[in-house]
C-alpha cells in the first residue's frame, strides 16, 4: 500500500487552506479588535482550550486509537472495530466531560494563575467569561479526534481533513456580520469558537453517516483492546504535553522582551505552512498505510511506503526551507506590515524566520519518522525523544537568549527538532523499522542541488527586486514577493526535472488510485 498522493492532497491542501485561513483570521482580529484588553484576554482564553486540544486530541489520541481500530479491524472484523470504537467514545466522554465541568467552574483561578504578571483585572475577568464559553470546544475537539480516526482507518479523509477550516470560517464570518450588530468583539469570537467546535463535530458525523460506519452510540464497557489503547496514549500525552511546556516556558523567557511575543508569533505563522502542508499531512495518512502493510505481514511495503514519502516530503519541504532562509524579508513585509506592524517589525520577524527555516526539515521528516513507531504500537520511544529534544531547547532557548534575546530562542528550536530527527532516524535506522534504498539517496542529493538552484535565483532576483519590494507601496511588495516566489518555483521545477530529483511519470504514478491499496481498503 502505496502512500496516496491523493490522499496526502486531500490532507495537505484541507491543512493548507486552514492555515491561510488562519492567517487572514488573525489579520481580521488585529483589525477589528485591536490590540488592548479584550484581544489580550482573547488570546489568553482560547490559549487554554487550545492547549488540551494540542496535547489530547491532535496528537496523543490519534497515534494510540489508529493502530489498535487498524488491528482489531484485522484479526476480528468489522463489528467487533466498531465495537471497539463505540468503547472508546464512552470511555472518551466519561473523562472529557467532567474536565470539561471542573475546568469551567475552576476559570477564575486558571486565568488569575495564567495572568499572574498583567495587572489589569478587567482582562482577567474578560477571559475568565471567554474561557468559559469556549471550553466546551475542548469536549467537540475530542469527538472529533476519535471520528477522524475511525474515518482515516478506512481511507476517507477529506471530512476530517475539511473539518479544522470550519473554526476560522465561522470566526471570520461572525466578525463580518455579527458583530456590527453587537459590538462586544471578545464575546462574539468566543461564542464562534463555540459554534465551530460543533460545526466541526458535525462534519465528520456526516462522513460517518455517508460511509455507513456505526460508531456514534457510546458504549461503557471495558475491553482489553481499550485498555492497551489507554496504556499507548500515556507517552503520547507526555510528548505533546512537554511541547506545550517548551512553548510555556519560551514565552516566558521572550515575554521579558517587548514585542518578542508577536515577532516568535508571526514567524511561526508562516514556519508552520509547510509544516501543515507536508508534516501534518503525512502523519496522518502515513499511520494507517504503515500499519497495513505491517499487520499484512508486508515490512518491505512498509520500508518502500517510508523512502517514498521521504522523498516527496523533502521535494517540497527543502525548497520552502531554503526561501524562509533566503527571502524572510520579502515574506515578512509583504505579508505583515501593515497599519500598526513597523519595518522594524518586519526586519526583526524576518530574522526569526530565518532561524526557524533552518529546522523546517527536520520538523517535517519526524512527522514522516513518528509514524514508523506508532504502527508499531510503539509510542514510548518517540516521548524519550521528544523528552531529550524539549531540554534541549529550554537549556538552549535559556542560553541563546542571553546573547541574541528571542533570535536565539528560534535557533534553539531549530537546533532540538534536529537533535530529535536525528535520534529517531538513529533508532529506525538501528532497529531495522527503517531501511533507506538506493533510489532515495540519489533522490535526496538531485533535490538538495535543485535547492540550491532555487536559492540562488531567489537571492539574485531579491537583489534585483529591491526597491520594489522594499521601498515602494504596499501592493508593490506583494506583487515583488509574489515574483520572486513564482520566479524560484519556475527555477526549482525546471532544475527538479533536469537533475531528475523528480520524473513526471513519477508524479503521474503517484495521483493514479493504486489498484492493489484498493483491494486492501475493501
Amino acid at each position: 500500500a502505496m502512500v496516496s498522493l491523493k490522499s496526502l492532497f486531500a490532507v495537505g491542501g484541507f491543512t493548507f487552506l486552514s492555515r491561510i485561513l488562519g492567517l487572514v483570521r488573525d489579520q481580521f482580529i488585529a483589525a477589528y479588535v485591536g490590540a488592548g484588553t479584550v484581544a489580550d484576554a482573547f488570546v489568553l482564553a482560547f490559549r487554554v482550550p487550545n492547549m488540551f486540544r494540542r496535547i489530547f486530541a491532535e496528537g496523543a489520541f490519534s497515534s494510540a486509537f489508529v493502530p489498535v481500530y487498524s488491528r482489531v479491524k484485522t484479526e476480528t472484523g468489522e463489528t467487533e472495530a466498531q465495537l471497539f470504537a463505540r468503547n472508546a467514545l464512552g470511555a472518551m466522554l466519561v473523562t472529557v466531560l467532567p474536565l470539561c465541568a471542573l475546568m469551567i467552574w475552576g476559570m477564575p483561578q486558571v486565568m488569575g494563575f495564567l495572568a499572574s504578571q498583567s495587572n489589569d483585572p478587567a482582562m482577567v475577568q474578560l477571559a475568565t467569561s471567554f474561557g468559559r464559553i469556549m471550553f466546551c470546544y475542548l469536549a467537540a475537539m475530542a469527538l472529533l479526534a476519535l471520528f477522524s480516526g475511525v474515518l482515516q482507518s478506512h481511507g476517507k479523509f477529506s471530512a476530517a481533513a475539511a473539518a479544522p477550516t470550519m473554526l476560522n470560517v465561522v470566526m471570520i464570518v461572525a466578525l463580518v456580520t455579527v458583530l456590527p450588530f453587537i459590538g462586544t468583539p471578545g464575546y462574539v469570537l468566543s461564542w464562534s469558537v463555540a459554534v465551530a467546535g460543533i460545526l466541526q463535530v458535525l462534519v465528520v458525523v456526516w462522513g460517518l453517516r455517508r460511509s455507513g460506519l456505526r460508531v456514534l452510540k457510546p458504549s461503557f464497557g471495558w475491553s482489553k483492546d481499550l485498555g492497551k489503547m489507554l496504556w499507548l496514549m500515556g507517552p503520547g500525552l507526555i510528548s505533546a504535553g512537554v511541547w506545550q511546556i517548551n512553548t510555556l516556558v519560551h514565552s516566558v523567557i521572550a515575554a521579558s522582551e517587548q514585542s518578542a511575543l508577536s515577532y516568535l508569533y508571526f514567524s511561526d505563522r508562516l514556519y508552520q505552512l509547510p509544516l501543515g502542508l507536508i508534516g501534518v499531512a503525512f502523519g496522518v495518512v502515513l499511520l494507517p498505510t504503515l500499519t497495513k502493510s505491517l499487520r499484512g505481514g508486508r515490512p518491505d511495503e512498509a520500508h518502500a511506503a517510508m523512502n517514498r514519502g521521504l522523498e516527496f516530503a523533502m521535494l517540497i519541504t527543502l525548497p520552502a526551507a531554503i526561501a524562509m532562509m533566503i527571502i524572510p524579508l520579502p515574506l515578512c513585509v509583504a505579508l505583515f506590515e501593515y497599519g500598526m506592524f513597523s519595518r522594524e517589525d518586519a526586519i526583526a520577524t524576518a530574522n526569526t524566520l530565518f532561524m526557524l527555516g533552518i529546522g523546517v526539515p527536520a520538523s517535517v521528516l519526524t512527522k514522516v519518522f513518528m509514524p514508523g513507531f506508532y504502527a508499531r504500537e510503539d509510542t514510548t520511544t518517540p516521548m524519550y525523544h521528544a523528552v531529550v529534544a524539549v531540554i534541549l531547547s529550554a537549556g538552549l532557548g535559556w542560553y541563546l537568549f542571553q546573547s541574541m534575546t528571542y533570535i536565539g530562542l528560534a535557533l534553539a528550536i531549530s537546533v532540538s527538532m534536529w537533535a530529535m530527527t536525528a535520534l529517531q532516524a538513529f533508532t529506525m535506522l538501528r532497529w531495522g523499522y527503517w531501511q533507506p534504498d538506493a533510489r532515495l539517496v540519489s533522490k535526496l542529493i538531485r533535490i538538495a542541488i535543485a535547492s540550491v538552484a532555487m536559492g540562488a535565483a531567489l537571492y539574485v532576483a531579491q537583489d534585483l527586486l529591491r526597491a520594489f519590494l522594499f521601498d515602494g507601496s504596499q501592493l508593490e511588495s506583494v506583487l515583488g514577493m509574489l515574483m520572486i516566489v513564482a520566479f524560484g518555483a519556475i527555477v526549482y521545477a525546471i532544475a527538479a526535472f533536469v537533475t531528475r530529483a523528480t520524473r513526471v511519470s513519477e508524479l503521474k504514478a503517484a495521483f493514479r488510485p493504486n489498484p492493489a491499496a484498493a483491494k486492501t481498503d475493501a
